[in-house]
Parts: structure tokens; sequence; C-alpha cells
């Protein structure tokens, strides 16, 4: 261990021999105290690494910490080792250097695991890579102007596809796609398959659509080949069952323009509530009422319950109704 002092009372100079035995330090990297002697009020704190607000003292974790971390996370998610690294018991002296800082610790850990486990650099690469050694469950890819990656296990499609072919009057089969998640730049949009023939018809995700933009033509990219891996999709009276997502809506009906294409409720509830709030509209229960309607069983029934319940409206949201959802209603919702 080696000692530094060094005495200086001028700010840029204090500030140039602080940056000169910095790079002394990375250059050495010996173990070293280093004690400055002068004019306090020239000294000027500043965050640690990457951190942008200097209100904590930083604390450097233990090695044994960082080493134990990258070895859980790699059969656990972050939080969950963060969790079990904090639940054990560590002597509170101890605490600040043996236990994670925090979970974004936890998370660091998984980035430098996973780093060291690319075959390169290259993202794109990587993906190629990995679509070749994954042939049966890499189905597309395109990088340019989107990128657009279709993937899925071959066995659970031929299954699938099988499957559209049989839909008993009770209980029947489903096909859902939904844009479900959003990881950083990208969405992973997933086309799920009730699996009838089975007694308790489990909802099986037959293929996952990983994509940077959420326009019709990259969605209509993702049915295209869809309907290449399941020849039995586009003949099928199987009801699709998506959101009102324009990009989604548009593609199944250039793609898939002969499927029974059906628009989820969340959507349409979510928006009768958001008008009635904006509007300032006395509409008691509007999610209910509208549900309520969704739920008749003919054509007739509905058209009786909605004369009905609108006659207590707001003419304000009776005429919203009337223009926005009465007409998906019938078309796609009935």
């Amino acid at each position: 261990m080696r000692k530094i002092v060094f005495h200086c009372q001028c700010e840029d100079r204090v500030n140039s021999d602080f940056r000169r035995i910095s790079y002394m330090f990375i250059s050495q990297p010996l173990r070293t105290v280093v004690q400055y002697i002068g004019c306090s009020s020239v000294v000027v704190s500043f965050p640690h690494g990457n951190a942008v607000q200097d209100n904590r003292a930083y604390i450097q974790s233990c090695p044994s910490v960082i080493s134990n971390l990258k070895t859980a996370v790699q059969n656990n998610t972050p939080s969950n080792v963060y969790k079990a690294s904090t639940g054990s018991y560590i002597p509170p002296l101890l605490h600040p250097v043996k236990a994670p800082r925090n979970c974004k610790q936890a998370q660091n850990a998984t980035y430098a695991v996973t780093k060291t486990q690319r075959l390169s650099q290259d993202s794109i690469y990587n993906l190629l890579e990995i679509a070749y050694d994954l042939d049966t469950f890499v189905h597309h890819i395109s990088v340019y102007p989107n990128l657009a990656v279709v993937c899925g296990s071959t066995d659970i499609l031929k299954r699938i596809n099988l499957s559209l072919l049989v839909s008993p009057t009770q209980n029947p089969a489903l096909i859902s796609y939904d844009t479900t998640f959003c990881l950083g730049d990208l969405y992973v949009s997933v086309l799920i398959f009730r699996m009838v023939l089975f007694s308790s018809a489990p909802f099986i995700p037959g293929l996952f659509f990983i994509h940077n933009s959420k326009t019709t033509a990259v969605h209509r990219e993702f049915f295209d080949t869809a309907r290449q891996l399941l020849p039995n999709l586009e003949s099928t009276n199987i009801p699709i069952i998506t959101d009102r997502e324009g990009g989604i809506v548009n593609a199944i009906s250039q793609s898939l323009s002969t499927a029974q294409h059906v628009l989820g409720w969340n959507h349409l509830l979510q928006d009768a509530k958001r008008y009635v709030k904006a509007h300032g509209c006395e509409v008691d229960n509007v999610q209910d009422t509208v549900r309520n309607l969704l739920l008749c069983e003919s054509q007739e029934m509905y058209e009786a319950a909605l004369e009905d319940k609108s006659s207590e409206w707001p003419e304000s949201f009776k005429a919203y109704f009337t223009k926005s959802v009465d007409p998906v209603v019938k078309e796609k919702l009935g």
C-alpha cells in the first residue's frame, strides 16, 4: 500500500492534480490512500461512476458479493436474487459492504453475465447464429426497414394446425393475438391458441413476434408468416380475437380476409369510461352498463336493451355511443 499527500490552495491546480492521480491509478492499480492537505473550499465533490446525483456516499461492495450475484442470476431473476441476498442475516456494521446495494446491482450482474455469453457484440449476427442453431424455432427474420422475428415450436404449431379443423360447439376453440410485452425498444406479440382437444382447454402460446414497430406492414409480415406455418388458419371458422389497434386490425383484413376477426372488449370499455370522465357525462357505472349490452344473446335483444338504456344517457354520450361504439359492436363484437 502506498500513500500520496499533496497540498494545494488553487482550485484549478487541485482538479489538475486529481486528474493526474486518477490516470496514475488506472495505469498502475495499487492500493493507495490519498490525503489532501489544503483549503477545503476548493474541493468539489462529484458523483461516483454513472451516478447523476451526489447525495449519497458511495460504498464499494465486497468482491465476493458481486461474484455471488453473478452466479445466482444465472438461475433466477434479479429481483428474486436481491430479495434472497438481503433476506439472510448480516451484521449491521457489515451490511453496506456484504449485502447488495439495490436491485439495480443485481440487474447489472445479469448484464455482465449475459455479455460474456454473447457470441459477439453484434446483435444482428447473434440473432442469425441463434436462428441457424434453432431452425425448428425461429421461422422468419427481417432486419430492414423494420426488425421482425417470428418464432415458435414446430411441434406445437403442427398440433395447433391440426386442431384448427376441430372446434366443438361447446367450449369452442379461440385464437388471440396481442402485443403483450414491451422490452426496451422492442415489442413482443403473442399468438395464443385455446387447445380444446384437452379437457382442461389450456391456452398455448403458438407464435412469438418480436418487432420494433406497430404498423400495419409489420403486423402483416407476421400474419403472412403465420399463414404459411398454419395453413388451416385461413380456412378455419375459429374466431381470431385482438384489440382495436389499427395496425393489427388492418393487417388481419389484408392477410386473413376470410378469417372471423373479433375484437376484445377491454379497449372499448376503457374508451367509454375515458369519454365519460373527459366530458363530464353523468353515466353511472358506464363500464358495467356497456358490458351488459355486450352480453346480450342476440342483436334484437341488444338493440332493445340499448334503446332502454340510452333514454337515460346525456345526449353527448348517446351521440358518442351511436357513432363510435354501436357500429363496432355490430360488426366486430357481437
